[in-house]
C-alpha cells in the first residue's frame, strides 16, 4: 500500500526563508505557545494575513471560550470541514489542555458532558454546516448557557478563524506534524507525544 503523502502546494518556510517581519511574527507565537507549527510558517509567506490572525486570536484570551473550550471548538469545526491537519494537531492541542482522548473525541461531533459546553459544541457544528443560517434555537440555547451578545461575537469570530486555517491547510496542503487523526477515524494523537508543531 502507499503511503508517500503529495509535497505541500504552498511549503512551510524554513527559518532562513524568513523574511524579518515573518521571522518576527513566528518567534512571538513560539514565545507565547513554545510551537513552531507548519501552518504558522505557512501563513508567514502573508506576514500582514499572519499578524492580524495573531492579533485576533489574542483578542479572544479573555473571552467566555477557556482555553480547554477553545480546543473542542476548533476539532468541531476541523471534524465538520473535513480537515486533517487541524483535527491532527487540535486533538493534542487539547490533551495540552487538559483534554481526554474520550471528550477530545466526543468534542469533533459536537458532544460534551457539560450542558454549556454542547451548546456551544453544537452552535459551532451548526454554523459550519449551515454557512451561518442557524435557527433560533441555536442560538437561544446559547443565552440560556450565559452567553452575551459580546460572547456571541466572539464565539462566532473564533470559529471563522478556524474556518480559515482549514481551508489554509487542505488548500495549502500543509505537512502534518502532529499525530494524525483522519475526519473518519477515531482520535489517536494521545497515544503519541507531540513533536510540538501544531498551531
Amino acid at each position: 500500500m502507499r503511503t508517500d503523502t503529495p509535497p505541500p502546494r504552498i511549503p512551510p518556510l524554513e527559518s532562513t526563508e524568513l523574511c524579518p517581519e515573518g521571522r518576527k511574527l513566528v518567534e512571538q507565537y513560539a514565545a507565547a505557545t513554545g510551537l513552531r507549527p507548519n501552518v504558522v510558517r505557512t501563513l508567514a509567506h502573508a506576514p500582514g494575513v499572519l499578524h492580524h490572525l495573531l492579533g485576533m486570536f489574542g483578542c479572544l484570551t479573555s473571552s467566555a471560550l477557556d482555553p480547554a473550550l477553545m480546543e473542542q471548538v476548533a476539532l468541531a469545526v476541523a471534524q465538520a470541514n473535513g480537515c486533517t491537519y487541524c483535527l491532527s494537531a487540535h486533538a493534542a492541542l487539547g490533551q495540552r489542555s487538559g483534554l481526554c482522548p474520550d471528550r477530545i473525541d466526543d468534542s469533533r461531533w459536537a458532544v460534551d458532558p457539560d450542558p454549556r459546553r454542547e451548546a456551544v459544541l453544537r452552535f459551532t457544528r451548526e454554523l459550519v454546516v449551515k454557512r451561518g443560517v442557524v435557527a433560533d434555537g441555536d442560538v437561544e440555547a446559547l443565552r440560556e448557557a450565559g452567553f452575551s451578545d459580546a460572547a456571541l461575537v466572539e464565539l462566532i469570530a473564533f470559529v471563522s478563524m478556524h474556518v480559515f486555517l482549514n481551508l489554509l491547510a487542505e488548500s495549502a496542503r500543509t505537512p502534518i506534524d502532529f499525530p494524525r487523526v483522519c475526519p473518519d477515524g477515531p482520535c489517536t494523537a494521545h497515544k503519541t507525544e507531540s513533536n510540538g508543531d501544531a498551531p
